[in-house]
């Protein structure tokens, strides 16, 4: 569905229907990780600037934020009432978005909560 190159070139990111997200090195092709937890196709996947973290967004009506390096799942972002169609950060880091289907943007700090979040009609 979706593939991502790190700013570095060094891995790639992949979205699939399959409820996962993977992680992949880009000189080898070969497979890194598999990122587990969607309950449903994953239709978005980013890479942190600093290569440090992943956001997913899925038909599962969730966001998640995923450490890069070990695969495993920081936090969950529930509570949308449709599907959420893409997640990204800002270029900084500091910050990350998502786009839940026909709700208001969400931006937050990529803390491993919402404090914060602010919601923007597009």
């Amino acid at each position: 569905m979706e593939c991502v190159l790190l700013p570095d070139g060094a891995r790639i990111v992949t979205a699939s229907e399959d409820h996962t997200a993977r992680l992949w090195d880009a000189t080898t092709g070969m497979k890194i990780t598999a990122l587990r937890g969607h309950e449903d196709a994953v239709l978005s996947a980013s890479f942190s600037p600093d290569g440090t973290r992943i956001v997913t967004a899925s038909n599962d009506h969730t966001a998640r934020l995923w450490d890069a390096t070990t695969g495993h799942e920081i936090i969950a972002l529930r509570g949308h009432e449709n599907w959420v169609s893409s997640a990204s950060f800002s270029p900084d880091g500091a910050r990350r978005s998502r786009r839940p289907s026909s709700e208001a943007c969400k931006v937050a700090g990529t803390a491993s909560d919402d404090a914060g979040t602010a919601d923007i009609d597009a």
